[in-house]
């Protein structure tokens, strides 16, 4: 309970895309090492997790090898061969990664096609300050 006191209220709430991914790849990790619950460990920290959904961000059609490959290259890291198990972690957090996006992508869709179909004016009464045609005025029609 210290910890959740220290990193504040804010960081405790708010879910960002590369904290879902990092989480996801958590889990994936977990999997692969047989599903021990007291295991759990983050495999990627707050900061590598950021580089790697940056580079998602800007390249969707990467593979995951190479969101991987520019985090080695940001941080300087060693080169390493993934094994299966990385490889698995590394392929769910680039599909948690994708999935987010297209979620924030519908979600901003929604807000805008929302704020289009509001109206402009204030407030809605205005409308009733219109002047319309009586239900039975004479428009032109004629039944001849």
């Amino acid at each position: 309970m210290a910890d959740l006191d220290q990193e504040g209220y804010e960081s405790r709430w708010k879910l960002d895309l590369a904290e879902l991914a990092r989480a996801v790849a958590g889990g994936a990790r977990l999997f692969a090492d047989g599903g021990m619950v007291t295991d759990y460990q983050d495999v990627f920290d707050r900061e590598e997790a950021a580089i790697m959904a940056d580079f998602v961000r800007a390249n969707r059609d990467a593979p995951p090898a190479a969101m991987f490959n520019q985090l080695t290259m940001k941080k300087r890291y060693p080169r390493t061969i993934p094994n299966a198990a990385d490889e698995l972690v590394l392929s769910l957090f680039h599909s948690a990664c994708l999935a987010g996006i297209q979620f924030e992508e519908a979600q901003a869709a929604e807000a805008a096609a929302k704020a289009e179909k509001e109206p402009a004016g204030g407030w809605p009464g205005e409308q009733a300050m219109k002047p319309a045609d009586a239900p039975f005025a004479p428009t032109g029609f004629s039944p001849r």
